[in-house]
């Protein structure tokens, strides 16, 4: 019988089949070939990038941020309040909030355009129904068409893309209303499609909850998102304004913190106070701002203090007061309920009471508020030559916003103009 052969060793070929004797020797070589091909790398490039910027404590800027909770809790309420801060602190950015939810005069009920209007805010926008058709009489006109791209999120980020210079922050009111939320292929293309423009973008989603409590639609959202938030509790006033929400994070990432506290009586009627306060009531705000300058006074410490220097009754020293609790007063509750106040230094309302107006000036406020009131509104712009440059003013509001830079003489030329005008 012939003997059985054994089996020849398998005879290997390439590279990775010679094993150095050296291994020192053989380390050597594959770090040679890593730095041979990622000769690029140097680390220093992370230290010229910039740390995120984070709006008010949780929306990453150059992220997908998401805000949740049920009906009723002031989501939309919230983020237009916070796209006008957004707005006017920011003036390199323009925001626009894209509504798809509310109804098309929620804007006016909420006083929004002559908000925009007394702060001058020329990079913000509220865009819903009302203005679609002109939207695509623009597209046909610049030889524009998004009609093949039905994802309404990757349609407006593109039409955004395309139309609008520098970065950006846009709210999507809400997230439901553009996207299929339990559709995943059409979620992952969406954000997908966002996230490659996250150098000019920063998103703000406004989502719904389920029957159950939780956020409706994929996960794949919530993994998407760099912070989620869901608005806890929220208190309101008698009136049915919001008075304070607190949001808190289910996720977040970089600096977003883990729970913020929203607080504020009306915030739009807070941003519109700054001149629109009767007479009566700026006299009663000025005292308590000069009375509350040494600390914090008993409320009624404060009105005995106020009614000692002017004839107003103190009923309507105490509901002044109460008017502006949370906003040009901050409130602490002692014993027995006793109510104590003290000014509320990051209140714009502040800043302003705490000026003088000279008599001119004062002549001049008191002027345009007699014309507010039987006119309402500029009949036509004025442009005047004020410091040596051309000014146009549009609205009273206007005016009043440049009242205290205004220097002596360009007070008198707007006061000589104004009566020329409304002389009879």
């Amino acid at each position: 019988m012939d003997k059985i052969k054994e089996p020849a060793p398998t005879t290997r070929t390439g590279e990775s089949a010679i094993i150095s004797d050296n291994p020192t020797k053989n380390i050597a070589q594959n770090i040679g070939k890593v730095k041979d091909f990622w000769h690029f790398y140097d680390d220093t490039r992370y230290e010229n990038l910039n740390e995120p910027t984070v709006f008010d404590g949780w929306v990453v800027e150059g992220g997908i941020n998401v805000l949740y909770s049920d009906a009723g809790k002031g989501k939309s309420y919230l983020l237009t309040s916070l796209c006008l801060k957004i707005a006017k602190q920011h003036k390199d950015i323009s925001v626009f909030y894209i509504d798809l939810d509310n109804p098309v005069v929620l804007p006016k009920a909420r006083n929004l355009p002559a908000i925009v209007r007394n702060l001058d805010i020329t990079n913000f926008f509220y865009i819903n129904s009302l203005f679609f058709e002109d939207i695509d009489k623009e597209l046909t006109k610049r030889n524009m068409s998004y009609k093949d791209t039905k994802n309404k999120l990757i349609k407006f980020t593109k039409l955004l893309l395309d139309t609008v210079p520098g970065k950006v922050v846009v709210v999507f009111d809400s997230l439901q209303n553009f996207v299929n939320t339990n559709e995943i292929k059409e979620v992952d293309t969406a954000l997908d499609f966002m996230k490659q423009h996250t150098d000019k973008f920063t998103y703000l989603f406004i989502h719904h909850i389920n029957k159950i409590g939780q956020f409706k639609g994929l996960t794949t959202i919530r993994d998407k998102a760099d912070s989620f938030y869901s608005i806890g509790n929220v208190e309101k006033e008698v009136n049915g304004y919001i008075q304070s929400q607190i949001i808190k994070a289910d996720k977040r990432r970089f600096l977003t913190e883990e729970t913020i506290t929203y607080r504020y009586t009306d915030i739009f009627k807070y941003e519109l106070i700054d001149f629109s306060v009767s007479k009566e009531d700026e006299i009663i705000l000025r005292i308590a701002v000069n009375a509350l300058r040494a600390g914090k006074q008993k409320q009624k410490d404060l009105i005995d203090a106020i009614s000692n220097k002017i004839n107003i009754g103190r009923n309507k020293i105490f509901a002044t007061l109460k008017e502006f609790e949370g906003r040009l007063f901050t409130v602490e509750i002692g014993e027995k309920n006793t109510k104590f106040y003290a000014l509320n230094e990051k209140s714009e309302i502040l800043n302003i009471l705490r000026k003088d107006l000279s008599p001119t000036k004062q002549s001049l406020l008191d002027t345009i508020r007699t014309l507010e009131i039987a006119y309402g509104e500029l009949s036509d712009p004025i442009e005047l030559e004020l410091a040596g440059k051309v000014v146009e003013y549009r609205t009273f509001a206007g005016i009043k916003r440049d009242i205290y830079k205004l220097k002596p003489d360009d007070v008198e030329i707007i006061l000589e103009t104004l009566s020329k005008r409304y002389q009879d």
